[in-house]
């Protein structure tokens, strides 16, 4: 005989009960608390008022029959329902609240890595043929030192894949009690780890272990690259001159961050009833293009703007200020930018995303109340009016210090970086010996020559790049590794590739090497701290 349940914001934990039997319940409001489990609602029932966001409900809702005022509902948002979801839900359009399938999050990825590893397994194995039987060995005896530094590290990723790695996968899965249904990727990462104390020790001592282990390495890493010093110290640019390049430079790098910052839109933002007119198109578009639009600013952009940028404000070139800049440039695209609009936009963070989303901007839409009547001994039967939720409640809510905010974190950048590395891995190594190739080589240097009016222009491999890029990878490790272990093989995998595929280019294919820098290991050391302030 129960019509009405009010239990909203009272931190309530455990399994959220099943209310399948009481068919007389029309208002249940659970918001703003604690529970789990699955949302079992009165069957062959017509609900009134039906509030259960920010919980942490996860699998089908269990809607057998039963409809709900559609002007009163709100269950999605801080939950992880699995689709299908009923039609009667206020946020049904909104994607991104629920989970669809697997298909749905990596289907097209995996469809694009599978034609990237054919054309990468074509060009490589061209290659392999020229090389002959025993070029291998002789390869890597001769290798530059920038190979040998990826060489030995991605020596060392693989042995840490080996045992470490399936250690915090194993112990993430044993502690992802977050959400009984959830995305399955995330059950061996940090977002679904959740009351169990025995899991989150041995992550600790884990951590710890491989947090000294890092600092060992790069500490070693950081000696041995002393040889890599072309004629000493490198010179240091004035102050003025300083000052001017990282102003200009800063404004770029967050211009470069337009592709990331999108995708990171798109997974945030509905692609129906948003009032910035962005179509489910675009939206769609950002959303499969994310990794391989990170790899080619990353890669493609951001080196020959750095180069641009010292020349302009020194008048010569300068490969170790040039180095610094596109550091700082790849961590604010791949990393600053990106984490930044998961905490402004995100349901689970700031939910910023409201202020664009169509209902939010009708005033007073989500003003809900009800009525429960009281037996009154002067007024029997009275219905007294309760007010429920505020519209400010719902589309300008408060961020919640719960843990959910850097699980959303990992799950959205953490998807986006391994995406990215996997592109790396495929896509990479090949484009580099495609590029060198004597007759793409002599094609682009014609192109440039006769075209472009740069007469004196040499088709070359840069190894500030190449530096960079190995200090990239390492960041990435070291910021995301320890809550995505996943991301640790990928990034061997993609150091071993591109190793082997930049000294067939030198030794075999005649690459000329240009612009000799040191790593700048120093920022490794911030990456380590941001890594474990994640942790």
């Amino acid at each position: 005989s129960l019509a009405a349940l009010l239990a909203h914001t009272n931190r309530f934990e455990g399994d959220a009960p099943s209310f399948s039997g009481m068919r007389n319940l029309v208002n249940l409001t659970l918001f703003n608390n604690r529970l789990g489990g699955r949302l079992r609602l009165p069957s062959s029932s017509n609900m009134s008022l039906l509030l259960v966001q920010t919980n942490r409900l996860s699998c089908r809702i269990g809607a057998d029959n039963t409809t709900v005022d559609p002007e009163h509902n709100l269950v999605l948002p801080g939950n992880i329902f699995s689709a299908p979801v009923p039609s009667w839900l206020v946020t049904r359009d909104v994607r991104f609240l629920y989970y669809v399938s697997w298909w749905d999050s990596w289907g097209l990825a995996l469809v694009a890595i599978a034609v990237l590893m054919c054309y990468s397994a074509v060009t490589l194995a061209i290659m392999w043929k020229q090389l002959g039987r025993n070029s291998l060995v002789q390869l890597l005896h001769d290798a530059h030192d920038t190979v040998w530094m990826r060489l030995r590290l991605s020596r060392g990723l693989c042995m840490w894949s080996v045992v470490w790695v399936p250690s915090m996968m194993g112990l993430y899965y044993s502690g992802a009690n977050m959400y009984e249904c959830g995305k399955p990727w995330l059950y061996f990462t940090a977002a679904y780890l959740n009351t169990n104390s025995a899991s989150e020790w041995l992550l600790a001592a884990a951590a710890c272990l491989g947090c000294g282990t890092v600092v060992y390495s790069v500490r070693a890493l950081d000696y041995h690259t002393t040889r890599l010093l072309a004629g000493g110290a490198f010179p240091r640019l004035p102050m003025r001159k300083r000052l001017l390049l990282w102003s200009v430079w800063v404004p770029v790098s967050l211009a470069l961050s337009v592709p990331t910052a999108m995708y990171v839109v798109s997974t945030s933002v509905t692609r129906h009833s948003n009032t910035l007119r962005l179509s489910s198109t675009v939206l769609t578009f950002f959303q499969h293009v994310g990794a391989p639009a990170l790899y080619g600013v990353s890669a493609l952009l951001v080196p020959p703007l750095a180069r641009w940028a010292v020349n302009q404000v020194h008048g010569v070139p300068e490969p170790h200020t040039a180095a610094k800049l596109m550091i700082v440039a790849r961590l604010i695209v791949a990393l600053v930018v990106p984490c930044a609009s998961v905490l402004l936009l995100n349901q689970n963070c700031f939910a910023r995303w409201l202020w664009v989303w169509g209902p939010c901007a009708d005033e007073g839409r989500f003003d809900i109340s009800t009525s429960i009547e009281m037996p009154i001994a002067f007024q029997p039967g009275v219905k007294i009016p309760i007010p429920v939720i505020s519209h400010s409640e719902v589309c300008s809510p408060r961020y919640q210090p719960d843990g959910r905010c850097p699980r959303a974190v990992v799950d959205i950048i953490g998807n986006l970086l391994l995406n990215k590395l996997i592109f790396q891995a495929c896509f990479g190594p090949a484009h580099m010996v495609l590029l060198t190739l004597p007759t793409v080589r002599t094609a682009r240097e014609w192109v440039s020559r006769k075209l472009l009016r740069k007469t004196s222009y040499q088709a070359n491999t840069t190894l500030d790049t190449e530096c960079v890029g190995l200090v990239m990878l390492l960041e990435l490790v070291l910021v995301f590794g320890f809550v995505v272990p996943l991301l640790v093989p990928v990034t061997a995998a993609t150091m071993l590739l591109h190793a082997l595929a930049f000294e067939i280019c030198v030794q075999h294919l005649g690459a000329t090497l240009k612009h000799e820098t040191r790593p700048p290991m120093g920022y490794l050391w911030v990456s380590l701290l941001l890594g474990t302030c994640l942790v």
